[in-house]
């Protein structure tokens, strides 16, 4: 029982919650919405109370048939709503973005969603098996848990924040693949062979190297983190900050290293975070405009608006709306269609407006249809620049 708080009414809860924040705008996740862990959070107390509570009941009195079944329920309503939300962050489909640390993320969920079915399966195995409680099977459920689910979250997590707060595009860092499979077969071993203990001791065998791979594997993650974390900051890529525009996908960071001036306009919206420079030198230049609003809650049009209007008042504008860099891939067709009229018959002709009602965005549309993102831009930014000629 005292387990059970630990991993489930504490980390599991600890991370669901946080991944509500963080998963959909930050990895590109689907959002299961408020509403959805408003209503399962009540379940999952109960659960993790009351099956707590029974376990100690059941093997006290002794009464496993009757006290059983009530823990057996009691488990279920931790079982049933986990698994309703981690399929709802819809963790193996298709997201916006690509970073490195999705896969530890997916991996994560997969763990999770194992070990919730062996904890729903388990009375069932131990019947099936002759025992009254398998300290074998219940290690392997455990151990998907915390490894497999905790720790992978951790790993994925923490790879992208310490590089945002260390100013790192994770782009250019190492993707950390050999730390994925080594963690993944550590953690595949030690769950399958653990369970297999029941059956043939011989699998006991394998269970000391599972246990070096996930070592090992956790050893290069944090002598990673650590160059990271240590090693002389270096100068931001170079660029042309001139080329910088009001866009989705522009950094914020960025935009306020070529207006500083819009500050006032971020902290107005509720970015009051940004008035710290190291804040702004870190974590922002990471971030853009979109994933900040969609962070924070924020209007993106109406922030883009209101820096735009700041930009122009101080003589500093970007580029003209109407201009080739203006159209950004990261709009959807929707709006670049309400921005740009001109642009609806060249979406129509490519049946770019088909795809999601317009609401998917123009990259993802010209992915979606085989098409050259660099042909489609020079086509639809051609028909803005002849209308305003």
């Amino acid at each position: 029982p005292l387990r059970q708080v630990q991993l489930y009414g504490l980390a599991t809860m600890m991370i669901l919650g946080v991944s509500l924040r963080f998963m959909p705008p930050v990895f590109g996740f689907a959002d299961p919405g408020e509403k959805l862990y408003r209503r399962m959070f009540w379940p999952l107390i109960l659960g993790v109370a009351a099956s707590s509570t029974l376990f100690v009941v059941m093997f006290k009195t002794g009464e496993f048939l009757r006290v059983g079944m009530a823990y057996y329920a009691a488990t279920l309503l931790i079982v049933v709503p986990s698994l309703w939300i981690s399929l709802s962050f819809r963790p193996f489909g298709k997201v916006t973005g690509s970073d490195r640390s999705i896969k530890f993320i997916r991996a994560s969920h997969f763990w999770f969603m194992l070990s919730m079915v062996m904890l729903a399966l388990e009375p069932w195995y131990n019947r099936l098996t002759g025992q009254t409680f398998s300290h074998a099977y219940h290690g392997a459920m455990m151990h998907a848990l915390t490894v497999g689910f905790i720790s992978m979250s951790i790993l994925g997590v923490g790879a992208k924040v310490v590089a945002n707060l260390c100013g790192e595009d994770t782009a250019r860092l190492s993707r950390l693949w050999l730390v994925f499979l080594l963690i993944n077969t550590g953690t595949a071993l030690r769950v399958g062979n653990q369970v297999l203990t029941d059956f043939a001791p011989a699998s006991f065998n394998l269970l000391g190297l599972s246990g070096l791979l996930i070592l090992a594997a956790l050893v290069l993650w944090a002598l990673h983190i650590l160059v990271i974390m240590y090693r002389p900051r270096q100068a931001a890529h170079a660029m042309n900050i001139e080329s910088v525009t009001i866009a989705p996908q522009a950094r914020v960071g960025l935009v306020l290293q070529r207006w500083p001036h819009t500050l006032d306009v971020f902290v107005k919206h509720g970015f009051g975070l940004l008035k710290n420079p190291v804040f702004r030198n870190t974590l922002a230049r990471n971030v853009t405009l979109q994933q900040a609003c969609e962070f924070q809650k924020v209007d993106l049009l109406r922030l883009m608006d209101d820096l735009n209007e700041a930009t122009r008042e101080r003589g500093s504008a970007p580029a003209p709306a109407h201009s080739c860099a203006s159209l950004d891939p990261g709009l959807t067709v929707a709006e670049a269609a309400r921005r740009y009229p001109v642009t609806v018959p060249v979406f129509s002709e490519l049946h770019l407006d088909a795809c999601c009602g317009g609401a998917d965005t123009i990259a993802n549309a010209v992915e979606h249809h085989g098409l050259k993102l660099e042909e489609v831009m020079l086509r639809l930014n051609q028909a803005i620049a002849k209308a305003h000629s």
